[in-house]
């Protein structure tokens, strides 16, 4: 198992997001930015309101989405990664 799938991550306190006919937007009013997540960023980032394993975000998409376990631990994983990095997530 990798280790990024024993972390705990939740949302950043510092951003801002809107659910509105099933899209989620994020706003990020550090950067000025806005994203709008598709699908399965939304289920991602609803998972995450509180600390939460990654591997249980894993697992949520591969129920989910009906995806084979790698499918979701590379998706997840890249997703956590990138919202990692843009500090729209934070470890916990």
């Amino acid at each position: 198992m990798s280790l990024l799938l024993k972390v705990r991550v939740c949302q950043s306190r510092d951003v801002v997001s809107h659910s509105f006919k099933g899209t989620v937007y994020v706003a990020d009013p550090s950067r000025g930015s806005v994203r709008i997540l598709n699908k399965t960023a939304s289920a991602i980032w609803n998972a995450v309101k509180q600390p939460v394993y990654i591997r249980e975000i894993v697992e949520l998409v591969e129920e989910e989405f009906n995806v084979s376990k790698p499918e979701a631990t590379r998706d997840v994983s890249n997703f956590v990664k990138k919202y990692l990095r843009l500090k729209l997530f934070r470890k916990s």
